[in-house]
């Protein structure tokens, strides 16, 4: 059924000779390249919420691009959205063959993208990692994460952790408690990318291409938009990456996200954040691997995404 929606959807938007690549198929979700020109998304669930997250970003350089989108029944009734595909590969893949150059010229390229985008404001926080647990909030920043923190606290409190690791989530809160004065500065709510990391970031020949996966696009405090990347930056996904030139030449372009102060205690409290929600989403099953970094961000491995 999913071939025939898919036949009708590229016929309606008169897609001829298409040559078809599916990249991913989940949770009633597919998930389509379409003469590397396009991607498509055929869903059984309505797009509502991709398109809303796609109309913010228009008038963006190096961004997606909504082309269309509808419904189409064919056995099932299927909901689409078509949006151009940015040229190249993401950073990831590319990071091997960049020289530091490039790298350089990448970083500041976001730098300046990030500016762009963070000047899209909206009127409340939403807080949360990838999805926003505490929606809309209308306080300030510092009192949006103590409440975050009081529902992880709640949420962890029904998984069985190790005596061991417990110490050392009791430890993390103690952290984000005695630290929470660091998250008074606010900019006020902008628009966050808010999963930005090098799969996300696409690069065409050793050049800035743009930004894609806009899913977890919420509103925040700039500075939290460096979270994701703090991450990979210090946990690479494949040994012989190197990020950080990228990441110096960012922050040397002085964007907004880099201008909180106290900076490294913040993105210190959104790595804890970060491993203690991943605990939680896992049910207790990620705390042997979660643990151990709450230690390290907690002994200051910040700093080391930027040595």
């Amino acid at each position: 059924m999913i071939e025939a929606a898919l036949e009708r959807i590229l016929t309606r938007h008169g897609i001829a000779n298409a040559d078809v690549s599916l990249i991913k198929s989940a949770d009633r979700e597919h998930l389509f390249f379409i003469n590397d020109e396009y991607v498509l998304r055929i869903s059984e669930g309505n797009n509502d919420s991709h398109i809303e997250k796609l109309r913010r970003i228009e008038g963006l350089a190096s961004v997606q691009r909504l082309v269309a989108y509808g419904a189409i029944e064919s056995g099932t009734l299927y909901y689409y959205l078509l949006s151009a595909k940015l040229k190249g590969i993401d950073l990831i893949d590319a990071a091997s063959s960049m020289s530091l150059a490039q790298m350089a010229e990448l970083g500041g390229g976001i730098g300046g993208f990030l500016d762009a985008l963070h000047v899209k404001a909206g009127s409340r926080y939403d807080i949360g990692h990838y999805i926003p647990i505490i929606p809309g909030h209308k306080d300030s920043w510092a009192q949006g994460h103590s409440k975050y923190w009081e529902y992880m606290q709640k949420s962890l409190g029904a998984i069985e952790l190790r005596s061991e690791h417990k110490a050392i989530f009791n430890e993390a809160f103690a952290y984000l408690y005695a630290s929470a004065g660091a998250l008074d500065f606010q900019q006020g709510p902008a628009l966050l990318h808010n999963d930005l990391h090098p799969k996300n970031i696409i690069v065409d020949h050793g050049v800035f291409s743009g930004v894609i996966d806009w899913e977890c696009s919420q509103y925040g405090e700039p500075d939290f938009e460096l979270c994701h990347f703090i991450h990979w930056c210090v946990y690479p996904p494949k040994p012989d990456i190197n990020l950080k030139p990228f990441l110096s030449a960012l922050m040397a372009k002085r964007p907004r996200c880099a201008q909180a102060p106290r900076l490294h205690e913040r993105l210190t409290i959104y790595q804890i954040e970060h491993e203690i929600m991943q605990t939680i989403w896992s049910k207790g099953k990620a705390q042997d691997e979660r643990a151990p970094k709450l230690v390290r961000w907690m002994n200051g491995q910040v700093r080391s995404a930027f040595e």
